[in-house]
């Protein structure tokens, strides 16, 4: 048999969730991160996202973001701009406004400090998973090198994002998707310091959204796949056509960059893993199809699993049996580690599954311009706020 390297951990991703899990885990054990970009370097692998965390992303991070990591406007008000109704209503939202990739350099710089004995490799990919005597192997391939080995964990994390490796490789379903489009440019004219959130169903089931950043802002939104990509930037041309007519000139600076988006329409499209693979994040599937809120549930994600194994772990330096840590038929860990592992992270997951289920009920309600009629009507009365119209529409 070869010498292969031997972890407690190894995560895959080193996204919020990865980030979150390695900074939650400590220096306390064996920890392997591996992630197929180079994420500590400036401008690779840019995200797709607007940068915005809400108040429960707030509370999970490890303190408040520098200010480099910050944008102006820091705190913005949420206009949702319904253009079947044609009304737009403003919200004031604890939402604080951040430069993606920064936010991911800054939070994955404070886990590596914390976790000052795990391994760190950047440019290695998983391409193989399987059940091992104690775990897991996983086959990497280091880049550029085109080097490969394997190694064996007892848990993995698999923080992958929207590449949901550990479904990939287990023969399992994808969780259902978009196709995500953004442009980065600057603005003229009349200027916003609010985050649009511009709901058109003729163009998307999703939405559209416009959010400043400083000089500049980020227009985006999703579509469904079977729309071409030949042209992604026609797919923003009417967004742009309406905050033209509301007297903003946005002109885009950057290509257009493009990726899946998940978006989850059932409870059965959220998987957390299996035994002693903990799956967070979009991995998961934990995005929410209403908001398309990612960050918060990654942080929640990975800080849970990361917790349910500590949890695990110190069950085991207390004295628990090596022999309930034996393979059955030499192929899974035994149950009684890893589903224990496994229910203990879904009970700590479990507020934010909730909210998700609601969230999916919310979004097919969103998603028919008839119900959104009925909250035009019904929200002026309940917030005592009455919407401003759209003449032009």
């Amino acid at each position: 048999m070869p010498n292969r390297r031997k972890f407690d951990v190894l995560i895959c991703g080193s996204g919020p969730a990865g980030a979150m899990a390695l900074l939650t885990l400590g220096a306390r054990l064996r920890i392997l991160l591996v992630d197929r970009f180079s994420p500590l370097q400036e401008g690779s692998a840019p995200k797709l996202c607007g940068g915005l965390l809400t108040s429960v992303a707030q509370q999970l991070l490890p303190g408040e973001p520098p200010k480099d990591v910050r944008a102006e406007p820091w705190r913005t008000r949420l206009e949702f701009h319904d253009l079947n109704a044609r009304r737009i209503w403003a919200y004031d939202v604890d939402y604080v406004n951040c430069y993606r990739g920064k936010l991911d350099r800054w939070l994955l710089g404070e886990a590596l400090g914390i976790a000052k004995s795990a391994t760190y490799e950047q440019r290695t990919q998983i391409i193989g998973l399987q059940p091992g005597s104690r775990g897991w192997r996983a086959q990497l391939i280091h880049h550029p090198s085109g080097q490969r080995e394997e190694v064996e964990a007892q848990f993995v994390i698999d923080a992958s994002g929207w590449r949901e490796v550990s479904r990939r490789l287990l023969g399992r379903e994808l969780a259902p998707r978009l196709n995500a489009f953004q442009l980065t440019g600057a603005v003229t004219g009349q200027r916003s310091r609010n985050f649009f959130a511009v709901f058109d169903s003729r163009q998307t089931p999703f939405y559209g959204w416009f959010i400043p950043k400083g000089e500049m802002a980020e227009l985006g939104a999703a579509f469904p796949l079977d729309r071409r990509w030949e042209d992604p930037a026609r797919f923003l041309a009417p967004f742009q056509t309406y905050l033209a007519r509301r007297g903003i000139e946005f002109e885009g600076k950057t290509a257009v960059r493009g990726c899946p988006l998940t978006y989850i329409r059932r409870r059965s499209d959220i998987w957390t893993g299996n035994a002693s693979l903990l799956v967070a994040g979009e991995a998961a599937g934990l995005v929410s199809p209403s908001s398309g809120d990612g960050i918060s549930y990654a942080l929640a994600s990975g800080k849970a699993a990361a917790e349910a194994i500590l949890a695990a772990d110190s069950q085991v330096s207390q004295g628990k049996p090596d022999e309930s840590l034996a393979p059955q038929n030499g192929l899974m860990p035994a149950a009684t580690e890893g589903e224990s592992v496994q229910t203990d992270y879904r009970r700590r997951l479990k507020p934010y599954l909730r909210e998700l289920y609601f969230n999916i009920r919310k979004a097919r309600w969103l998603a028919h311009p008839r119900t959104r009629r009925w909250l035009s009507c019904l929200l002026p009365l309940a917030r005592n706020r009455h919407p401003e119209r759209l003449p032009f529409l």
